[in-house]
């Protein structure tokens, strides 16, 4: 019996102060703009914190059960809700300033991440890349043209009206409207046959509907790099687990220690 307590203790631990903290974060709208958006914040940066606390003991078992998958898809949708609004935030922002600049939430992880997708892609000049998930801030795209060598034709896509309209401006605003091809349409119904590279962001939902209709309409030797949460970081980003599709990943790439997130790169084969 007391094995077993120090088994599931920290994961009923875990799960109980999530909980708690996404029940502030869902009722902090009522403390006013400037106080709820800071409540937000630093609840989910004590989840994150959480997360990276009590990773190594919590077992991927524990992680698939029921309850936390339920408690994981309630975070995610809290987390989708206010990242969505922190990028709307970040690109009016740097609109007003004619600047566009490092926000620590959209980089971390993500940049290392970045550097290994550029190189592991291989791309050329004559390469066509979608993006699936750009966003109105559209942030791993400005820096995936600013690091790669070539110049492929890219192509944003987001399901988001309103996103497409903001990054139009961010873009606009940037020098770079002529390089990136906005496009607003269900990643789900969208025709991948012309692209050469596509790229599965990591709030980009829901992934494996998003990559059946991928593997479907792509090319022959397409490359697809898929973002994929890790562990107890499905509490932010959804889980993309190769095997549940028809693909088999070529390449791994982890980023940093963080371990938020990683990459999984595919090449697509015909059936």
């Amino acid at each position: 019996m007391t094995q077993l307590r120090e088994i599931t203790e920290p994961l009923e631990t875990f799960t109980q102060m999530t909980e708690f903290i996404l029940d502030r974060i869902a009722n902090t709208d009522a403390d006013g703009y400037a106080d709820s958006e800071h409540k937000k914040a630093a609840g989910f940066e004590t989840i994150k914190r959480l997360s990276k606390e009590y990773g190594p003991m919590i077992t991927e078992s524990d992680i698939a059960t029921s309850k936390v998958q339920s408690l994981a898809a309630r975070s995610r949708w809290l987390y989708g809700q206010y990242y969505s609004y922190i990028e709307a935030a970040s690109s009016i922002e740097a609109i007003k300033a004619n600047e566009c600049w490092e926000n620590p939430m959209f980089t971390s992880n993500n940049d290392i991440l970045g550097e290994q997708e550029i190189e592991a892609m291989d791309v050329s000049d004559n390469s066509e890349v979608a993006f699936i998930g750009g966003g109105p801030f559209p942030w791993s795209i400005i820096k995936y043209m600013e690091k790669s060598e070539a110049q492929p034709k890219v192509t944003s896509i987001d399901v988001l009206p309103e996103a497409i309209k903001l990054s139009h401006e961010l873009l606009k605003s940037q020098g770079m409207a002529d390089k990136i091809l906005l496009l607003h349409a269900d990643a789900r119904e969208v025709d991948y046959s012309r692209f050469s590279h596509i790229i599965l962001s990591a709030m980009a939902v829901p992934k494996k509907e998003i990559i059946d209709q991928i593997t479907d309409t792509a090319s022959h030797n397409a490359i697809l790099v898929s973002r994929s949460s890790q562990g107890l970081y499905c509490f932010f980003y959804e889980t993309f687990k190769p095997q549940s599709t028809k693909l088999r990943p070529i390449m791994t790439l982890s980023g940093s220690n963080e371990g938020e997130l990683i990459s999984y790169v595919h090449r697509i084969q015909a059936l």
